[in-house]
């Protein structure tokens, strides 16, 4: 395993897989990591990690952002966790398609 840096600018912040590592491994090696990462309680790496499987250059430069901010501040602002949030369930859906109307359709 790879470390992969991200330039804060004045900091170089690491995430324990680059991008094309979470990209080409196996889906059943990328679940163990988001199963490993939500007991580390390391949600923001998760939708990070979510949005460089997704292959979707906005998503992954929003969740980039979301990540360098969370880590900057050290804990995650209100703010920052709305964007999460979102991007997540933006992530969610490139996964699974049916994932909002099937929600909806349980309430």
């Amino acid at each position: 395993m790879t470390k992969n840096k991200i330039d804060a600018g004045l900091i170089a912040l690491e995430l324990d897989f680059q991008k094309d590592e979470i990209q080409n491994m196996t889906w059943m090696r990328f679940l163990e990591i988001l199963e490993e990462n939500t007991d580390r309680n390391f949600h923001s790496e998760n939708v990070l990690y979510l949005a460089y499987r997704s292959e979707n250059n906005d998503l992954i430069n929003r969740a980039e952002k979301m990540w360098l901010d969370h880590m900057k501040h050290g804990s995650l602002t209100f703010e920052n966790a709305e964007i999460r949030s979102k991007i997540s369930d933006e992530a969610r859906n490139i996964f699974v398609p049916k994932y909002n109307t099937t929600i909806s359709s349980w309430v």
